[in-house]
């Protein structure tokens, strides 16, 4: 499905008077195929709301336009119009429900009629059989030889056999497929599995042959240049290239991160700086007392900010996604986290999840600086 020009999920901004011409159009149009949601800024969509209805992101300078032609948006707002005709529904995402709301809405008006049982539209297309026979005029029952008699019990149980048996051959048909369709993804879930095995061990041997080539080779120490942590996490995507090759992020990552607004930001890059230095060589320093005295570094690090250091807990399966980040073709699941506050405010809440990646000695960091959905949130 494209909409405005954006595949299916991607938000259309609304910044002049032409597209807010074409959402005015859209919120009247009578036969508009999906839901609408209007929203002052753009959200996250987790995976539940992907797809289920189109999103408009109203600009700043467009809002009293908006609110002239078609409502005034609140801050952390989002209009809803379901099904066409029906009026707009107000969700405020900045309730601790609000995008399962959001969702229930819009799962509402996207409903299908209820469809009838397979019995009543079989009964259905046996009555109207029947019924055509009973309504043949006299001139066309003559032209039969011989007349057709009126039709007893037993025609109408073969019909309905008939029927059921023509039924259970569509469910036997049906079952085939789904069965050779899992049995294709079975196959691909293992080829899958064992070319990232491989991916694995390739990574190991080439570690390890950079490590043999000493000086001429892998250097795992980060850039003697770093330059100072930015005010914001805005710019953080500048700023993390300094911290390379102890640590890594996603693209995903510094992108969502990019966008947060917090009220501590140079305590989460002090914490980052940490992760490439103290506890990178608490893992990875080349003797035993460099590791121990790094660990004691790192442990009072986050002993002097009340910082915890721990595993991020029993992960519902419909949530892993959420823990999985890509680098260099790789996905790694994030197992460990530092926590701080535990509020769900953006501002305060505090996390930063991670990946100790063993192979090529370095820390992923998967996501930062608010919370994941897990067994413990």
């Amino acid at each position: 499905m494209v909409i405005a020009g954006a595949a299916a999920g991607a938000p259309t901004f609304v910044r002049d008077e032409a597209s807010l011409s074409r959402l005015v159009g859209a919120v009247q149009d009578l036969s508009r195929d999906a839901p609408l949601w209007i929203s002052g800024a753009r959200f996250e969509l987790t995976k539940p709301l992907q797809g289920l209805a189109r999103l408009y992101v109203i600009d700043e300078v467009m809002r009293p336009h908006y609110a002239i032609h078609v409502g005034t948006l609140l801050p952390n707002t989002v209009h809803v119009y379901g099904k066409a005709g029906t009026p707009c529904a107000e969700v405020d995402l900045g309730l601790q429900h609000g995008l399962e709301r959001l969702r229930q809405i819009t799962v509402d008006a996207r409903q299908r009629p209820e469809v009838p049982a397979f019995r009543d539209i079989r009964n259905a297309v046996a009555e109207a059989r029947l019924r055509a026979i009973a309504l043949r005029t006299d001139s066309e029952a003559a032209e039969i030889e011989p007349p057709l008699p009126a039709p007893t019990a037993e025609d109408i149980r073969a019909l309905v056999s008939r029927e059921v048996r023509d039924y259970e051959e569509l469910l036997q048909v049906a079952e085939e497929e789904r069965n050779a369709a899992l049995l294709d993804r079975d196959s691909a879930l293992h080829d899958l599995e064992a070319t990232s095995n491989e991916n694995v061990e390739l990574k190991r041997r080439l570690h390890s042959a950079q490590m043999r080539l000493g000086a001429a080779g892998f250097s795992d120490e980060p850039s003697t240049e770093r330059m100072p942590p930015p005010a914001t996490l805005a710019d953080i995507a500048a700023w993390a290239v300094s911290l390379r090759p102890r640590v890594e992020f996603p693209d995903k990552t510094l992108r969502y991160a990019s966008r947060v607004t917090h009220n501590e930001p140079a305590l989460i890059f002090a914490c980052l700086e940490q992760l490439s230095d103290s506890y990178w060589r608490s893992r990875w320093a080349k003797d035993e007392t460099a590791r121990r005295e790094a660990r004691e570094e790192w442990e009072d690090f986050l002993k002097s900010h009340r910082l915890r250091w721990s595993g991020v807990g029993v992960v519902a399966a419909r949530h892993q996604s959420e823990y999985r980040g890509i680098v260099g073709g790789a996905t790694y699941t994030m197992d460990m986290h530092i926590a701080g506050s535990n509020a769900h405010d953006p501002l305060r809440c505090f996390r930063i999840y991670c990946f100790a990646d063993e192979p090529n000695q370095r820390v992923i960091v998967g996501h930062l600086p608010t919370h994941l959905t897990n067994g413990l949130t």
